[in-house]
């Protein structure tokens, strides 16, 4: 698909939900999508070839529900409910209208025509008791994080945690060691296995190799 990513600012600027737009076009582009990422200063350049057929869909992150830009989100409300082919996602991370900072405007959302994604249950409920959604109607879909680059994994071994869904698991026990009886790997495997009994999907990662002065540790 060829996707469209708005927000106010785009990285470098630094803050929440540019983060969260880098590494979510990142994801998407990963997964083989044609990923743009447009702020506010790029929209009117980058406008004509969104609308002109060249996107399938738009993510506005907080555009709708924050009063920054009111013209752009009028601008963008319309677009929504103008152009059907696209689909729009209104993607929540603030809502000004239950925020004491932004009571002087005395604005309160209306519900732009698209699929509405909150971060979190409280953004989720917010947003719909404002804007006169139902809760169903708020997908919630928290802010993710990138294992390899949180723990600094070199490539080679983020390539081998994803290959393995090592990230699904409930809890990945590590265990620094080469295969010689003394580390007593065997524990490990027994703690594993008591783990599973109980449900938890819990994986043990062995990094070292056997000992190659020592034929018991290949056994």
């Amino acid at each position: 698909m060829r996707v469209a990513i708005l927000h106010y600012t785009k990285p470098p600027v630094v803050g929440g939900v540019e983060r969260v737009v880098e590494e979510q076009s990142q994801a998407l582009a990963a997964l083989g999508h044609e990923v743009s990422v447009i702020d506010r200063a790029n929209w009117p350049a980058a406008r004509s070839g969104i609308l002109g057929g060249a996107t399938d869909a738009v993510i506005v992150h907080n555009v709708f529900t924050m009063p920054f830009d009111l013209e752009w989100t009028r601008e963008l409300a319309q677009l929504a409910e103008e152009t059907r082919s696209i689909r729009w996602v209104n993607w929540v991370h603030d809502v000004a209208a239950v925020n004491p900072a932004y009571c002087h405007l005395g604005w309160r959302e209306t519900p732009p025509r698209a699929l509405h994604v909150a971060v979190s249950e409280i953004r989720a409920r917010e947003w719909a008791g404002v804007s006169g959604l139902n809760a169903e109607q708020v997908e919630i879909i928290p802010n993710g994080i990138d294992p390899a680059r949180v723990l600094s994994l070199p490539a080679r071994i983020a390539d081998l945690a994803n290959q393995s869904d090592l990230w699904q698991s409930n809890l990945l026990l590590f265990h620094p060691a080469r295969l010689v009886r003394r580390k007593n790997v065997e524990l490990g495997i027994q703690l594993v296995d008591a783990l599973r009994a109980q449900g938890v999907d819990a994986r043990l990662i062995i990094t070292g190799d056997s000992d190659p002065h020592q034929e018991d540790g290949r056994r």
